[in-house]
């Protein structure tokens, strides 16, 4: 996970276009695990139901794989407008606040209006967004890296016995 931080950082398109790419692989033969799974069953009620999940997963697979950079990019402008939506309903529920006299309404609103900004960033430009978040997996990434070492070194620490005892200790 350090390491994908790192990388997310010294080279963000390769690391965002590999992330769709693997996502992509994963899809489609998920996407082919769930047909030949319908296939198998076709004596159930279900079975149909289950392929066009397979066929679903395939062809998202296919176009992540096939266009991995157009995907990401599609990907940013969907996170956009989500952000602007979401900011829409953090401004609606800080006029209902508001009136209560919450000491958070201040909050709500600049949370509500960066979000909006965000979002139209990310429709704007979303290349940049598609780096930007890229930065964003990044920084995620390395934080859970440095915290799995942190806590593997206590667990480490924990789990290993003091001098003079082990397993097999008998009392006299």
């Amino acid at each position: 996970m350090i390491i994908l931080g790192i990388l997310a950082f010294v080279y963000p398109i390769s690391v965002i276009i590999g992330l769709a790419f693997y996502i992509g692989l994963l899809l489609a033969i998920v996407g082919v695990l769930w047909m030949v799974t319908a296939f198998s069953n076709k004596d159930k009620s279900q079975w149909g139901w289950i392929l066009a999940v397979g066929l679903f997963d395939m062809v998202l697979g296919a176009v992540l794989l096939f266009f991995p950079l157009q995907t990401v990019m599609v990907f940013a402008i969907l996170t956009g407008f989500w952000a602007i939506f979401t900011g829409m309903l953090q401004i609606i529920a800080f006029f209902s606040v508001r009136k209560v006299h919450s000491s958070t309404w201040g909050l709500m609103l600049l949370m509500g209006v960066l979000a909006i900004v965000l979002g139209m960033f990310l429709i704007w430009s979303p290349f940049a967004g598609a780096v930007a978040l890229t930065y964003v997996l990044g920084i995620e990434a390395f934080l859970i890296g440095i915290m799995s070492l942190v806590y593997s070194f206590r667990l480490r620490k924990i789990a290993s016995p003091s001098a003079g005892e082990g397993p097999y200790q008998f009392s006299h």
